[in-house]
């Protein structure tokens, strides 16, 4: 896709409000042209339909739009200096809506006027403001997905827990549910859900989930682990400053379900100690696990990725290439992949992000296995195909 904004406004727009979105109606008031356009974008790739515009001598923006007999818009982009408040200052947003309002060099006074007619900053790019509506909603960046086992007993006061603690991000996100065995999927289930047939692995439901999402990024969440409210905002963020492929944080062990869904905002992982012999130690031990730091190499349990991780390869790794299924060292293996694959950084957050769930005799990564499967990756390799 072609993209015209100077600083990545259009681009961002599509994915936090119009992603999807064929036929909307655009109003853009003084214009850069082909290399500095917030609309073009929308006019031609999804057939966008409005009104182009330099800045009007005199009037304001309601009696500029109703002249056209425009009284709905989803996006209006303003490059008009000073005249900018002029025109908005005339506008009753009761009787003209606009959804997001993109504002050039806006002054001091844009963000109260815009504030009393019920809209909210949403961010800066470049020299633009971007304001919303207060009802119109930001669309998910992130799907977070999860596999529901058939076989776990706990799976519906888990799943539960799952939609309650997803509900309660800053930021909002695109829960994807996999059942397996022919489950049924309870009707209160948050965003979308599917349930195959078959009993599956863990990375093939996985595999399943990606097949429904539509985000920019994408995080595993195992059913029973609880992220901080704010994980989601804060690893996308990051994402987006480093144009990273993957990022990671650090995550604080509990020992049951109570703990564990006691969730509070991320917070800095030297706060917490780094113990290495945590398994033997047991239960009550007070120490962190994961990726933020780096101390203990990985990058898990849980990471967030880009989408496009996807495109022109791999599935996530859930087999061996003579046929094994991998049950709990997939995640390494991807990890490995994406650093080869998008040529971009793997990232760690110094942040503890979330609370993991230790209860070993219930967890498929600490069961009995037949074989060391971070020593067949090493000799075997993974297939993604």
């Amino acid at each position: 896709m072609q993209f015209y904004s100077s600083a990545g406004q259009d681009r961002f727009l599509l994915d936090h409000f119009f992603r999807g979105k064929r036929g909307g109606v655009f109003v853009e008031i003084g214009t850069g042209g082909e290399t500095d356009s917030n609309i073009l974008f929308f006019e031609r790739a999804m057939a966008w339909r409005g009104l182009r515009s330099a800045p009007p001598a005199t009037g304001d923006l309601t009696a500029l739009l109703a002249a056209q007999g425009i009284a709905a818009v989803d996006c209006c982009s303003i490059d008009a200096g000073p005249d900018a408040a002029r025109l908005l200052a005339g506008w009753d947003a009761a009787k003209l809506r606009i959804n997001v309002l993109v504002i050039r060099n806006a002054d001091s006074s844009i963000a109260p006027l815009l504030a009393g007619e019920g809209y909210e900053p949403v961010g800066r790019l470049g020299p633009d403001d971007i304001f919303r509506r207060r009802d119109q909603p930001r669309l998910p960046q992130t799907s977070v997905i999860c596999a529901v086992w058939s076989g776990d007993p706990k799976r519906a006061d888990l799943l539960r827990g799952h939609v309650a603690n997803l509900a309660r991000q800053s930021v909002p996100v695109e829960p994807i549910y996999v059942f397996d065995g022919n489950d049924k999927i309870p009707p209160w289930v948050k965003g979308r859900a599917v349930s195959v047939r078959e009993t599956i692995g863990l990375y093939q439901a996985w595999n399943v989930a990606l097949s429904l999402a539509q985000t920019p990024f994408v995080m595993n969440l195992n059913l029973d682990d609880r992220l901080a409210v704010d994980a989601v905002e804060l690893m996308e963020r990051a994402m987006a400053q480093h144009d990273a492929a993957l990022v990671g944080g650090e995550w604080n062990v509990t020992y049951s379900q109570k703990e564990t869904d006691a969730i509070e905002r991320a917070y800095p992982a030297e706060l917490l100690p780094s113990i290495a012999d945590w398994e033997q130690r047991g239960p009550g031990t007070r120490t962190r696990l994961g990726s933020g730091t780096g101390e203990q190499g990985t990058y898990g349990p849980a990471t967030m990725w880009r989408l496009d991780a996807h495109i022109g390869a791999p599935r996530y790794p859930w087999r061996f290439p003579e046929g094994t299924v991998i049950r709990s060292a997939a995640d390494a293996a991807w990890w490995l992949v994406l650093a080869n694959h998008l040529k971009k950084p793997l990232l760690r957050l110094p942040l503890v992000i979330g609370n993991y769930h230790y209860h070993p005799k219930e967890q498929a990564q600490y069961r009995s296995l037949p074989h060391d499967e971070l020593a067949l990756i090493q000799q075997l390799g993974i297939s993604l195909v």
